[in-house]
């Protein structure tokens, strides 16, 4: 008995041995320099904008937390997209062999901003613009990134973002957006991501103004790299309607099926609403006059060749 637990406490001590060196091991190896440099470069070569982050954690068991994580806008001091946590869950035995197999990416609590100035630019535009303008400058130059360790990432997520849109010109409707995102994605160690397979899932609450109209809807979406499916409960004023879709070769010539339903419509409140919607050269709230309402079908303005079948169920419509 007493040479049982002598192997038993062997045994523990070895194991508490492993841990320790292990941890001291990852903290060393995993340094703040060393997680700077495989974050920052390459978002700041990608985005044309500054990238600063807080303090960096790095643990054994809960992986690297990274707090404070903020993408900058043009001026570089005003946050576009800002992350309470940033946290970055590893697999431990490929570590050794200095490959980092993440099994989780998780950006907690977010907050963008996304903002259309009166002069009808997005703020987001420039991130194209800006990384553009880079590449054409760095022709010749090698643009490959090179990572101190191989990289391959199992799942993305984004928990309990909140999203901002302003519109100052006052054409589109300012928006309050809250979303889930859940990604599981496969990344090659080349970091080539034309062979990104990714399969989704989106949960979002969105609350919206447009002149007087105020409407709410709740979105659900599954997507992956072929097709998206969704669903919308929309409640406009008193009216609701229920919105279900599948999109199929979205990033090419788009497949688009769309069914709608609702229990009961009254279509007089509707088109009062929509000749209350703001236009043009017109602040929001004001009505449009007749004459500068549309008088061309809509299905002038869509793509050619858009194949959408759908249903439409209405069970009461009030006129």
């Amino acid at each position: 008995m007493a040479k049982l637990l002598k192997i038993i406490g062997v045994l523990a001590a070895l194991v508490v041995v492993v841990i320790v060196g292990m941890n001291i091991f990852i903290k060393s190896y995993l340094t703040n320099t060393r997680i700077k440099a495989l974050v920052i470069p390459p978002l700041e070569r990608a985005l044309d904008r500054k990238v600063t982050i807080g303090s960096i954690g790095v643990s054994l068991f809960s992986g690297v937390v990274i707090k404070d994580f903020a993408i900058k806008e043009r001026d570089g001091k005003t946050d576009f997209i800002h992350s309470r946590a940033f946290k970055i869950s590893y697999d431990l035995m490929p570590l050794l062999h200095k490959k980092l197999t993440v099994s989780e990416i998780l950006l907690d609590s977010p907050t963008i901003m996304l903002v259309r100035d009166r002069a009808g630019k997005f703020n987001f535009a420039s991130l194209a613009a800006g990384a553009a303008a880079k590449d054409e400058a760095d022709t010749g130059k090698s643009a490959a990134i090179t990572l101190p360790i191989a990289l391959s990432v199992k799942q993305i997520r984004i928990k309990n973002a909140k999203i901002t849109f302003r519109d100052f010109q006052k054409e589109l409707p300012d928006a309050d957006i809250t979303a889930d995102l859940r990604l599981k994605v496969r990344i090659g160690r080349d970091l080539d991501l034309t062979k990104l397979n990714f399969q989704g899932h989106l949960q979002a609450q969105v609350d919206a103004v447009y002149g007087k109209i105020k409407p709410h809807a709740k979105i659900q979406a599954d997507f992956d790299a072929r097709q998206i499916t969704f669903t919308v409960d929309k409640v406009i004023g008193g009216e609701r309607i229920a919105v279900k879709g599948k999109v199929k070769n979205y990033m090419g010539k788009p497949d688009i099926q769309l069914d709608v339903s609702s229990r009961e419509l009254n279509l007089d409140y509707l088109a009062a609403m929509g000749a209350a919607l703001p236009h043009k050269g017109k602040p929001a709230g004001q009505q449009r006059p007749v004459s500068a309402r549309a008088k061309t079908a809509i299905a002038a303005s869509l793509p050619p060749g858009l194949y959408l079948p759908g249903v439409i169920r209405i069970n009461k419509a009030l006129y």
